[in-house]
């Protein structure tokens, strides 16, 4: 994926936008799920298995629950399951898979959280709280989709998967920094940067730290 796309990404879960309004209990179908039981499968983008519509309950974009009728593909999803697919772009990660696997702040998850990936780094996005989608995207009927803009502080947090130590972070100013080390370059503009602890900064510099990694041979992919 590139810049432009990730910068999407960051702003919300793009297949849920319009369906997520009031998003308290509201279900929805689609006609097929692609679920992931391993990295490998999902970097192949080789499904598992395939759920043909499956129940949906969007409590937020950052916690949306799947489900099915039958008990043995609940417990698959539960415990087996490591992400689901709908399309090509829109990922969830299970919640549960990470509590089993990472310790850190996966904890605080419910359900399927918004997965975003390359061959050599994942991360999630998660809040408790989240943009008013219907103000946003009265907006942009209005022609004018800056008119409700989210506040900054409303955008869900991205979370890094730590493979190497089992452990799921929280990008802050301060993990960012760290991680930028790696780049020099990099993490000297960052730090230069008036507002370098406002989350759209982070996130800026986050999305270069992801081109300078996968453009770098020295990187591992997630799965060797």
């Amino acid at each position: 994926m590139n810049k432009s796309i990730y910068r999407l990404l960051m702003i919300a879960v793009v297949a849920f936008t319009s369906l997520a309004m009031n998003a308290q209990d509201y279900h929805l179908r689609h006609d097929t799920i692609h679920v992931y039981k391993s990295w490998e499968s999902i970097l192949d983008q080789w499904a598992d298995t395939i759920l043909i519509n499956p129940e949906i309950e969007v409590y937020s974009l950052y916690d949306v629950d799947f489900f099915s009728q039958n008990e043995a593909v609940n417990k698959m999803l539960r415990n087996e399951a490591v992400a689901l697919a709908i399309g090509d772009t829109t990922w969830f990660v299970s919640s549960y898979w990470l509590q089993r696997n990472f310790k850190g702040q996966s904890h605080k998850m419910d359900d399927w959280v918004p997965l975003y990936f390359t061959a050599k780094i994942a991360f999630v996005q998660w809040s408790r709280t989240q943009p008013n989608l219907a103000l946003s995207l009265i907006g942009g009927l209005l022609g004018d989709p800056d008119l409700f803009a989210p506040e900054e502080d409303e955008y869900g947090d991205l979370y890094l998967i730590d493979f190497d130590n089992a452990s799921l972070d929280k990008i802050d100013h301060k993990y960012l920094s760290h991680l930028l080390e790696s780049y020099p370059d990099l993490q000297r503009r960052y730090l230069m940067m008036k507002d370098y602890k406002k989350p759209y900064i982070i996130q800026s510099f986050f999305l270069d730290y992801i081109n300078r990694l996968n453009d770098d041979p020295t990187v591992p992919f997630i799965v060797e």
